[in-house]
């Protein structure tokens, strides 16, 4: 049986941010304040169950939108608004949106250490 009281691990999992993406026909859409929000929201939910809230997040790919080091940075600036990545590592796979440099799958544009900064 289930007992709340016992967690020993919370970790959020998720996948296709796609951090940077700006729709044609929708200019209000930002992807960081989404990115912003749906953080914030894990963290409250993981705190019903402990004081410490997430002990780390776990993303699936497509972080960013298409391999540029600047969205790389900005997604980290959206990160760090509320986690301490110390206390809450950022642990990540990287997705085909993440890689993508306009030749299918190489990582020509796009300098990888930019990820593990």
């Amino acid at each position: 049986m289930f007992d709340e009281s016992k967690i020993a691990l919370q970790f959020a999992a998720v996948s296709d941010l796609q951090h940077g993406y700006k729709p044609q026909m929708i200019e209000f859409f930002d992807t960081g304040e989404r990115g912003r929000a749906g953080f914030r929201q894990l963290q409250e939910l993981a705190r019903k169950y402990n004081d410490r809230g997430l002990d780390a997040v776990f993303f699936a790919g497509d972080i960013i939108n298409n391999a540029k080091a600047s969205q790389v940075e900005s997604f980290k600036e959206v990160y760090e608004a509320v986690f301490d990545p110390a206390k809450v590592p950022f642990i990540f796979c990287l997705g085909n949106h993440d890689i993508y440099s306009g030749r299918p799958y190489t990582y020509q544009e796009l300098n990888m250490d930019v990820f593990y900064r």
